[in-house]
């Protein structure tokens, strides 16, 4: 139908011509049209000046979205060591772990929501950049903890439970040890270094091997750093080698995403790859809501408090086992795919 609408527009353009020569009508509409989808064929996805602009701006929407949540280990220390939120200490640690699990738990609906009213998405940006904002403003002059859950939560409307107890819990636990804020906010600067390399590593992992086996070791490489570097010290330099390795290692689990979504999809083609991401987040999501109020019940506890030697003896010594053996059990699905079950 648009054809015809283009070829009777071009004949009314030359019904004042001699000659109608259809076959040079139908050359010009030809020629027309291609010029039009040249115009508006997207630039190479690989290659090219579009695509690191494209990915410069990916860079600065995860640095800006992401940043608060996974450094919010500095907003506890301070919270539980200054009035008047330190008086009443109590569910200081969910508000991190609930904002970043709120913002996980929310990928499936917003998915679903995109794909169903695509007209949305520019729109929802604007939105998001409003509530962003007045959250903020409003977590300013919060005076209560209750005030800052409802705050910074809301402001978020890549954790697992073990990366998110570690992520908020290691500058507090740096405190514990006569350890300034800045040596504390150092291995969360760390950790983030290590996530960043850590994910990349994975990546590339997933283009070479299995999704099962990238998840199997870094399971065994997170294990491994709670369990020796921050399980066995209580020394900065060795809480510093920690930090590093756990980015690398636990900070890889994120980018193992893209290889569970491929191996799904070459099992059912049909499967909608939003909807595999944004599942997978929500559970990622539970978790990470799960583990504020976990830990801090945890750290409650005191157990092996000046019994046991090292970082197991300082009361985070239960938490320190329980991160390690949850990092650990990320890494079964390779255990049960070599058996069979998968």
């Amino acid at each position: 139908m648009d054809s015809n609408i283009a070829l009777d527009s071009l004949r009314e353009e030359r019904a004042s011509e001699p000659s109608n020569d259809h076959d040079g009508l139908r050359r010009r509409f030809v020629r027309s049209r291609t010029e039009s989808l040249r115009e508006y064929t997207l630039p190479e996805a690989d290659r090219g000046k579009h695509a690191w602009l494209f990915l410069a701006g990916c860079f600065m929407v995860e640095a800006l979205i992401w940043g608060f949540p996974f450094s919010f280990g500095v907003f506890q220390e301070y919270y539980t060591t200054h009035e008047p939120f330190s008086l009443h200490p109590s569910g200081i640690a969910a508000i991190g772990t609930s904002s970043t699990g709120i913002m996980y738990l929310s990928c499936p609906l917003l998915f679903a929501a995109f794909k169903r009213w695509p007209q949305i998405r520019r729109s929802s940006l604007l939105v998001g950049l409003v509530i962003n904002t007045l959250a903020i403003v409003a977590s300013s002059f919060a005076t209560a903890v209750s005030h800052l859950i409802l705050t910074q939560v809301s402001k978020f409307i890549e954790r697992n439970p073990s990366v998110a107890a570690d992520n908020h819990s290691l500058p507090t636990y740096a405190k514990s040890l006569g350890m300034t804020g800045t040596q504390g906010t150092l291995m969360l600067a760390l950790i983030n270094m290590g996530v960043v390399f850590g994910a990349m590593s994975a990546g590339a992992l997933n283009d070479r091997m299995h999704v099962s086996s990238v998840m199997a070791l870094c399971s065994i490489g997170a294990a491994g750093a709670v369990f020796l570097f921050w399980g066995l010290s209580v020394s900065l330099p060795m809480l510093c080698v920690f930090s590093l390795l756990y980015g690398l290692t636990a900070g890889g689990f994120s980018a193992n995403y893209t290889g569970i979504v491929q191996r799904v999809k070459e099992s059912d083609a049909a499967a909608d790859s939003g909807m595999i991401f944004g599942f997978l987040a929500a559970g990622r999501g539970i978790g990470a809501v799960a583990s504020g109020p976990l830990s801090e019940a945890l750290l409650h506890m005191q157990m092996w408090k000046g019994e046991a030697k090292l970082g197991y003896g300082t009361g985070y010594g239960l938490l320190i086992v329980f991160t390690g053996i949850t990092a650990a059990v990320g890494g079964t699905n390779w255990l049960l795919r070599r058996i069979g079950f998968t």
